[in-house]
């Protein structure tokens, strides 16, 4: 009866081959699985260098497109000034005063480039420039100067430029002009560790960026109300603003004034001017 635990000279053979070569076939499984690994890594990187230049081409060419716009014809356009709704003065910190006039822009296919200026108690003020979106509202500040809460003030255009907005623009003007502030808290003077020798009341709220676009710069002309009367006013410039960034923002105010029942936050940015955007 043959003895079937021995092995085959055939089996042998294959068992020898095996041992000595063991070392070499894990070598190579090991090199197998490192280069299946690599070339995931690299896909990877590669698809991603992809989707960044394709964003970025997308993004330049937006910008490219936005710029061969008509920012005005070169002949003159009948059309009515913005219209200033209302304008006032605003008692501030001290002996100075803060000025504001609310405009308007009724048209949909036109925003204005404006050279302006204030006059109060029939002087004008330094000029200053601004612009106003396709069918909106905005305040127009100056703060922080020296005169009488009795003192007339009026808002004076000296000259505007009419950009005309494309149907493609306004689908630009729709998707960016996403801005937002949230988490508004207001704490009174009289609720301040310094009330008793500084009537310091605070704002705080979150600004929202809420584009996949990166800006130079934004204003927030904020507006506190006591119902229907302007209270207090402030103007603050943000800087560097990254996309889809939520940027906490205080502001304070050193007088004393009505306690407000709400605020107007208006982030002011023109995302119709391509020199507006951040490089990456």
């Amino acid at each position: 009866m043959p003895d079937e635990s021995r092995l085959t000279g055939e089996e042998l053979q294959k068992s020898y081959w095996f041992v000595t070569h063991l070392r070499g076939i894990r070598k190579k499984i090991i090199i197998a699985v490192i280069f299946l690994i690599a070339c995931n890594w690299i896909y990877l990187v590669i698809a991603s260098i992809n989707i960044y230049l394709l964003s970025f081409e997308q993004d330049r060419q937006v910008r490219q497109r936005m710029a061969a716009q008509p920012s005005a014809f070169s002949r003159p356009v009948q059309m009515a000034d913005p219209t200033v709704l209302s304008s006032g003065v605003i008692p501030a910190s001290g002996e100075t005063i803060d000025l504001y006039a609310l405009v308007s822009n009724p048209y949909d296919s036109w925003w204005a480039e404006i050279d302006y200026h204030f006059e109060l108690g029939g002087s004008p003020l330094p000029p200053r420039k601004d612009f106003i979106l396709p069918k909106s509202q905005q305040y127009i500040l100056q703060l922080a100067q020296h005169g009488d809460t009795n003192s007339q003030v009026k808002l004076i255009i000296d000259r505007i430029r009419w950009n005309y907005v494309s149907e493609y623009m306004k689908i630009v003007l729709m998707q960016r002009n996403r801005f937002t502030t949230q988490n508004i808290s207001y704490t009174p003077s009289s609720q301040t560790e310094s009330a008793r020798a500084l009537p310091i009341s605070s704002l705080r709220f979150d600004f929202m960026n809420n584009t996949p676009y990166s800006y130079w710069e934004t204003l927030l002309p904020i507006i506190a109300k006591s119902g229907d009367g302007i209270v207090a006013a402030s103007l603050i410039r943000l800087a560097d603003i990254k996309r889809e960034e939520i940027r906490p923002v205080e502001v304070r105010w050193f007088h004393s004034f009505l306690f407000p029942t709400s605020f107007e936050i208006t982030p002011h940015v023109n995302v119709l001017n391509p020199s507006a955007y951040r490089n990456r």
